[in-house]
């Protein structure tokens, strides 16, 4: 049986080297992205491409996705075990209110779960939480059913636990909890409506910090930042 565990961990890694220099950069890469698209949604106002399926009312979405953290944190020196609070593989749903110019309010609940392979192979570590997000979408029309959705808001990051499995060269395991959270966050997302619901193609980018509550092993403080590629299939209720 395959070891999802560590496929998704090495996808997680790469994508987090990939695109760890744009973080930073990322209200540039949404604000350029909007520039660029910006002629699409003025030429895309007098055209017609059929029947319009955005409606006005309630919506509920289904989430998944993974993600890539900011940066990693270490337990005991360089050569220690390396831990993660950001990114990793996510799952939630949702509800959300849309206007009949498709501007969306409501929120997500979702579960986020993320770990880290040892370099030596030896064990892994993860960290879970909880992560309620309400937003605010703001739409730019490409076409009849096509949108660009820039949103963001506050969210709060719940029931971060820590857990080390038989992790690194001594084969260390225990369990840490951490202080719910809060934080901003920001996204972009390709949406495209359908009869019976729209599906979204999006990346968002959170900021938060985690303070240590109990445990067995003591990290002050980790930074559980991190970028969020995800797709929404959403059905109208």
């Amino acid at each position: 049986m395959p070891n999802y565990y560590f496929l998704s961990s090495k996808i997680i890694n790469n994508i987090h080297l990939v695109f760890r220099f744009s973080f930073r950069r990322l209200p540039c890469i949404i604000f350029f992205t909007t520039l660029l698209l910006l002629p699409l949604t003025s030429n895309s106002q007098s055209k017609s491409d059929g029947p319009s399926y955005v409606k006005k009312g309630l919506s509920i979405p289904l989430s998944f996705g993974v993600g890539a953290p900011i940066q990693k944190s270490t337990i005991g020196g360089e050569d220690g075990i390396s831990v993660s609070s950001g990114g990793g593989l996510l799952i939630g749903s949702g509800l959300f209110y849309n206007t009949s110019n498709n501007f969306k309010f409501g929120g997500t609940l979702r579960y986020h779960a993320t770990e880290v392979k040892q370099v030596d192979q030896l064990g892994s570590s993860s960290f879970s939480r909880f992560v309620i997000s309400p937003v605010v979408k703001v739409p730019l029309k490409l076409n009849t059913n096509s949108f660009l959705n820039i949103g963001g808001g506050y969210g709060f990051f719940l029931n971060g636990k820590m857990k080390l499995d038989a992790a690194g060269p001594s084969k260390v395991s225990g369990k840490a909890n951490y202080e719910d959270e809060s934080g901003l966050h920001f996204l972009t997302e390709y949406e495209e409506s359908f009869e019976t619901g729209y599906i979204s193609i999006g990346i968002k980018y959170y900021n938060v910090k985690y303070k240590y509550r109990d445990g067995d092993y003591l990290i002050p403080t980790m930074n559980g930042s991190g970028l969020d590629f995800y797709i929404n299939y959403s059905f109208r209720i």
